[in-house]
């Protein structure tokens, strides 16, 4: 499991371009890493739609939620399989991390407060990096029934709003 927090260490060294880059072959490259330190789970991957650059600091806040979410599953839910399934929309992209864990009950991860409870910091981490890129971010698990991590993100809206305060 050390491996694993190297890894997610490690993301915030990747240089990311500021022109964009194309983030189907980054999330190939981290599922890789991922699944060559975990061969107890199988991390499928599949990418739709035309894919396009994505900007930097998009890509980054996705490759921190893409990292830690799988992080989480392998080292807490003991999945046999992880789905990671990204879509291109336009000029926006939908992420979606599936696994066939053990689940848990969500309520469990906050405090009444809204806080993270305990030592659940990763899902306030992913929650904290949606927010840094304007992006809609949902968790969804059960007990016995796996957990599932979606994100929605587009970069048009924000792009428009740069230049017309220029």
């Amino acid at each position: 499991m050390a491996d694993l927090e190297d890894t997610t260490r490690s993301l915030l060294a990747v240089p990311f371009e500021s022109s964009g880059l194309r983030l189907g072959d980054e999330i190939e490259k981290w599922i890789s890493r991922l699944q060559s330190r975990n061969a107890g789970a199988s991390i499928k991957y599949h990418i739709r739609g035309v894919e396009r650059k994505v900007p930097g600091r998009i890509a980054l806040g996705v490759s921190g939620i893409l990292v830690e979410s799988i992080s989480n599953a392998l080292r807490h839910g003991q999945p046999a399989t992880v789905e990671v399934d990204l879509s291109f929309l336009g000029e926006a992209l939908l992420l979606r991390i599936r696994d066939d864990g053990r689940g848990f009950d969500v309520s469990t991860l906050l405090e009444t407060d809204g806080s993270p409870a305990g030592r659940h910091f990763g899902v306030a981490n992913m929650r904290q990096l949606a927010e840094m890129i304007g992006a809609n971010f949902a968790l969804g698990s059960a007990p016995g029934r796996g957990t599932q991590v979606t994100l929605y993100t587009s970069w048009a809206k924000k792009r428009k709003a740069r230049r017309g305060r220029n």
